[in-house]
């Protein structure tokens, strides 16, 4: 039973982390695509 609790864990545990590497990964795209929109806005409005 505890070599299944253990296994379970495990799979878990790698899942998290391949769901949590993901997300910094989309995010990271969300602000680069941000900060791009930000960069293009500074340069069409000047003020």
């Amino acid at each position: 039973m505890r070599e299944v609790l253990n296994g379970i864990f495990y799979f878990f545990h790698k899942c998290c982390q391949w769901r949590a590497w993901f997300t910094i990964y989309l995010l990271g795209q969300q602000f680069r695509k941000w900060q791009k929109l930000g960069a293009f806005r500074r340069l069409t409005t000047r003020d």
